[in-house]
């Protein structure tokens, strides 16, 4: 039973099948060493599909004549229920037992009860319960002696389909810079004629004139 040293009387267990259920020590839980947290962590066995609940016990060394004690039941990061236990309470029953989550639906207020999802491999690994998988080495850079027969055959069509996916792509690419145009090509090309060097001509007075140039010549 999980029991917190500095909230002496109150015990906490998960009950399932009516029997409560075997707990294991947190090996990552540091809560002894730091009781001012007042927390601590168990494992326990889960079965899929089996309902279960939470049972909370009371007992004299729990100074519930002087205050109340407050109850929060979270399951999975989501608050499920809750009860303030008052000392009238605490002394005629003890024991607080959470069987299910209350909803309202169309029909009113129901009760849900507690359900142990079923929990897949990946699950217990993104969990860290369970190591992942390492990440198997490519077999282009493994030894070929150490491949079998069937690896073998997985490598040549690896490296079959990225030779033909190569050869697509040299083409294409090709015909890319055709479409777009090439620096050196004749199409960037263009004759441009040379301009013609244009004149004017000053009068200078009747019968003579002159070019930009300077030159003066008669009319």
């Amino acid at each position: 039973m999980a029991i917190i040293s500095a909230l002496r009387g109150v015990t906490v267990q998960v009950h399932m099948g009516g029997q409560s259920c075997t707990e294991y020590a947190d090996d990552d839980d540091s809560s002894h060493q730091h009781e001012t947290q007042n927390r601590v962590s168990k494992y326990i066995e889960a079965k899929s599909g089996q309902q279960f609940a939470i049972r909370i016990d009371v007992d004299k060394a729990y100074e519930y004549t002087v205050q109340p004690l407050c109850v929060r039941l979270f399951i999975d990061g989501s608050k499920m229920a809750s009860s303030i236990l008052t000392p009238e309470l605490l002394l005629n029953r003890p024991c607080t037992v959470f069987t299910g989550a209350t909803f309202q639906e169309s029909e009113g207020m129901k009760l849900r009860p507690f359900i142990f999802s079923a929990l897949t491999i990946e699950a217990l690994k993104d969990l860290h319960i369970l190591p992942r998988s390492p990440t198997p080495t490519p077999l282009e850079e493994r030894l070929v002696d150490d491949l079998t027969r069937e690896e073998l055959r997985q490598l040549v069509r690896q490296l079959k389909n990225r030779l033909e996916t190569a050869e697509r792509i040299k083409p294409e690419n090709k015909r890319s810079r055709n479409a777009s145009g090439d620096e050196n090509s004749d199409s960037d090309v263009k004759n441009v004629s040379p301009r013609q060097k244009k004149t004017s001509r000053l009068s200078t007075g009747p019968g003579n004139s002159a070019t930009d140039e300077g030159n003066y010549r008669p009319d």
